[in-house]
């Protein structure tokens, strides 16, 4: 790649990935049909294959970047889970951070690492993360009100620096499942 052609940084957004406690193994017709109804979207589990083939194709990008020395993060906006559940969070949690095995197949999983605060050119890629709605919803329960901010312990408001060959970029992430001043 040219070097003036060359991205000063890049950021692959994803949300709403809506995760439940286990993974289905594949869609079925019915279910297809069935998301197709309005208030029915966003109640499904996402397939092992949609899972598997979201992380083989983030990871591609991340390792392109890396390889050409470009700062790069994956920004998650947000609900992460489909209800906020304990073990919801944790399977998310295992996508973004680390590896999820399901059974026989392949690990899943982005293994973003733990925050840090700016990334450059020696980073390796990072996670910009925002609880969104449905990563709350189980807030009354104790277990799941303490694991979220165990599992994701930034406090907000949230700034990000990538060092680019030029000016950097500032990436700021409000919490808006936050509702007291």
């Amino acid at each position: 790649m040219d070097v003036n052609n060359k991205p000063l940084a890049t950021l692959i957004h994803i949300s709403d990935l809506h995760f439940c406690d286990k993974f289905t193994n594949v869609e079925t017709r019915f279910k297809k049909l069935l998301a197709k109804l309005p208030f029915l979207r966003g109640t499904f589990a996402h397939s092992y294959q949609a899972t598997r083939a979201l992380s083989i194709r983030i990871n591609q990008i991340l390792k392109d970047r890396k390889d050409t020395g470009v700062p790069t993060g994956v920004v998650f906006t947000g609900d992460l889970t489909r209800g906020g559940f304990l073990k919801e969070l944790q399977i998310g949690f295992n996508f973004l951070r680390e590896a999820y095995l399901v059974g026989a197949g392949e690990p899943v999983g982005l293994k973003l690492g733990k925050d840090i605060q700016k990334i450059d050119f020696n980073s390796s890629p990072r996670l910009f993360y925002v609880p969104g709605n449905h990563d709350i919803w189980q807030r009354k329960d104790p277990q799941v009100f303490n694991t979220f901010p165990k599992l994701f312990p930034v406090p907000y408001p949230k700034e990000w620096i990538l060092r680019t060959n030029s000016r950097p970029i500032h990436l700021y992430g409000l919490n808006s499942t936050y509702t007291n001043p």
